[in-house]
């Protein structure tokens, strides 16, 4: 009961977060630009050297690999049949051979049921300029509710990068 609580008030700050900037639409698209943190986790990894929008960002490097990750259960889209989802993040580095990915996973009694990423190397094509990067990912029916939907950057390399403006759309 005390799990379920919480959750629901972790869930409620992020709708409410994002509602109160246009960030959500029908309960199928969401985003964050780290100035409210909502479900995204980890927030040591939030800062202020740099931002697309906003005074905050998050970041990856040798000690972070991960940024902070979007984590909801499927049961919370009010359309539980899409068919695709987009996934759009702003990326700088101040080293154009930055690596590392967008990822999309779907995942279900700790095991994934989807895992895709795109490459941040093929955008970050110049050092200090915020560069989006898409990832595209089709969804088969019969997605079941307890399944959890997590997004967020990992860094392949050794180069710091910059990560903002995450937009989860499910079409």
């Amino acid at each position: 009961m005390k799990n379920n609580i919480l959750s629901f008030l972790c869930i409620s700050l992020f709708f409410s977060a994002c509602s109160s900037n246009n960030n959500q639409d029908n309960g199928n698209k969401f985003s964050n630009d780290f100035e409210a943190i909502g479900t995204w986790t980890e927030n040591q990894q939030v800062l202020r050297e740099s931002a697309k929008s906003g005074i905050y960002s998050t970041f990856t490097d040798t000690v972070y690999a991960y940024t902070q990750t979007m984590k909801m259960e499927w049961k919370y889209l009010k359309n539980k049949s899409p068919k695709s989802v987009e996934v759009i993040a702003w990326v700088m580095s101040q080293n154009a051979d930055a690596k590392g990915k967008l990822v999309f996973s779907l995942e279900k009694d700790g095991k994934n049921l989807i895992w895709e990423g795109s490459e941040i190397q093929k955008v970050i094509k110049v050092s200090n300029k915020w560069m989006e990067v898409k990832l595209n990912v089709s969804l088969k029916p019969g997605i079941e509710d307890a399944s959890i939907i997590k997004v967020y950057g990992v860094n392949d390399g050794k180069r710091k990068v910059y990560w903002d403006d995450f937009t989860v759309t499910f079409n």
